[in-house]
């Protein structure tokens, strides 16, 4: 690079924790999230033999996009699964559910239970992958 060339590189004359931003290597592959400004979580892992992104958003999704090993670049998005959600057959709140029950002791309407207007507590269900 000679000496010419030296003097007008970034490390030259920028302090040293600035310069190391621009003589620091980029990214090998990148996502695009449909939701900008959340906290993720993310995660390389062999599904099927082939290396894909795992990344759990806190908007409540898990998104899994393919890498591509020899270029890098810009992964596709492949699958997005929801994590937080309503469990099915979900009819009474938790608390109700952990307490030992008396039919003798609670009257069973039905009439008043379709109007129970409540919020129901959320689960967080997670679908496993299998290759």
């Amino acid at each position: 690079m000679g000496y010419f060339g030296k003097a007008l590189s970034p490390s030259s004359y920028l302090p040293v924790h600035v310069a190391e931003v621009f003589n620091q290597e980029r990214a090998f592959a990148s996502v695009r999230l449909p939701q900008a400004g959340l906290r993720n979580v993310c995660a390389i892992a062999m599904i099927g033999k082939l290396p894909r992104l795992l990344v759990s958003s806190a908007d409540g999704y898990l998104y899994i996009y393919n890498i591509d090993p020899e270029e890098g670049g810009d992964c596709t998005l492949l699958k997005q699964h929801r994590l937080i959600g309503q469990i099915e057959g979900l009819d009474k709140p938790l608390e109700e559910e952990t307490a030992p029950s008396d039919p003798s002791s609670s009257p069973s309407n039905k009439e008043e239970d379709s109007q129970d207007t409540r919020a129901r507590p959320r689960h967080k269900t997670v679908k496993t992958l299998h290759p």
